[in-house]
Parts: C-alpha cells; sequence; structure tokens
C-alpha cells in the first residue's frame, strides 16, 4: 500500500483559510463578509490572507470549491463502503452531501444562493453531476432498477429523483439530526421494492 503524502504546511494553511471562509460566509451571507473577519477566524493578519486571496469572490470561490470537493470526497467514500448495507450507504452519502451544513446558517445569508449562482454555478453543476453519478453507481449496482423496472423506471430516474427529494429535505429541516431522520425514511420507501424481491 502507497504511504499516503504528508499534507504540506501551505495545503494546512489554506484549509485552515478555506473552513474559516466557510464559516464566516455561512454566518454573515456574502455581502456582510469581510476579509478582516476571514482574516481573524483563520488566525492570520489580513495582509496574508490577501497574499493567498486577493478579493473576496476569489476567496468565496475557492471556498465553494473547498466545501465542494470535501463533501464530495466524503460522500464517495461513504457511498462505496462496502461494509454498509445499501441503505445505510445511501443514507451516509447523501448525508455526507447535502446534510453538513442544515441548521448552521446565520440569519443574513439570503445573498449566498445569488452569490453561488454568480461566482460557482459552474464548479457547483459539475461537482453535483459528479455526485449524482456516483449514487447512480450505487443505484445500478444494487439491483434497485431491475426491481423498479415494473414501474418503467430507469436507474437514472430513480438516481435523479432520489437526490431531487433529498436536495428538497435540506431545505425544509432545521437540524441535520431532522435532515437525516427523514432522509432515512426516504431511503427505506425507495428501496423497499428490492427487500420485497428477496
Amino acid at each position: 500500500m502507497a504511504k499516503a503524502s504528508p499534507i504540506s504546511v501551505d495545503d494546512a494553511r489554506t484549509t485552515q483559510i478555506l473552513d474559516a471562509a466557510v464559516e464566516v460566509f455561512l454566518r454573515f451571507g456574502f455581502r456582510k463578509t469581510s476579509m478582516a473577519e476571514v482574516a481573524r477566524a483563520a488566525d492570520l493578519s489580513r495582509q496574508g490572507l490577501y497574499l493567498h486571496y486577493p478579493a473576496k469572490d476569489d476567496l468565496f470561490c475557492a471556498a465553494i470549491a473547498h466545501v465542494l470537493a470535501t463533501s464530495l470526497a466524503e460522500a464517495t467514500t461513504l457511498l462505496e463502503d462496502a461494509s454498509l448495507g445499501l441503505e445505510a450507504r445511501l443514507c451516509a452519502g447523501i448525508d455526507a452531501w447535502l446534510g453538513r451544513y442544515v441548521g448552521v446558517f446565520g440569519t443574513d445569508t439570503s445573498d449566498l444562493g445569488s452569490a453561488v449562482e454568480r461566482l460557482a454555478a459552474d464548479e457547483v453543476a459539475k461537482h453535483v453531476a459528479a455526485f449524482r453519478n456516483r449514487v447512480g453507481k450505487v443505484v445500478r449496482g444494487s439491483g434497485l432498477a431491475k426491481a423498479y423496472r415494473p414501474a418503467k423506471l430507469t436507474a437514472k430516474q430513480l438516481t435523479g429523483a432520489l437526490c431531487d427529494t433529498a436536495a428538497g429535505l435540506k431545505l425544509k429541516c432545521a437540524t441535520r439530526d431532522e435532515f437525516r431522520t427523514r432522509l432515512n425514511a426516504v431511503v427505506r420507501a425507495w428501496c423497499l421494492p428490492l427487500r420485497e424481491t428477496r
């Protein structure tokens, strides 16, 4: 097995900055977040932050890319975990992708969606497609598509409906625990035909 390469000081510093930026953007929204506030949260001088990210738009794009990449990596690991049953894999993977920030937004964050649309729409679309592909791979490999064949639903349709339902739940739930509970019920219902064929 190959040895994992150590994280460099620069990588660790970048991760620290981006984690702090995500926290501050979630608390204050895009417009009200200042570079000074992010620098404070990252335990860095404002000038030091500007050396990494010369403008708030640059920092925001990097923070969004960081969130998407880390969420997708965690979701992928869980979706591919053969030690988990189908329902557990789907619940854990979808929660890692969508549940992480349920209930943590501040009161002034309504502008985050428009900032994402303006600055990072392509990055989001690319990661959403990658996540759906990973869920689709699980659905195809599970036999679930075969169980739904009498209803004339394809693996792609099942995947899309499951992901869309989970995304809707994310908007309806006040806490991550509520999201997990409701997601679990959806996934159990989705997987019922597979259970009934055994």
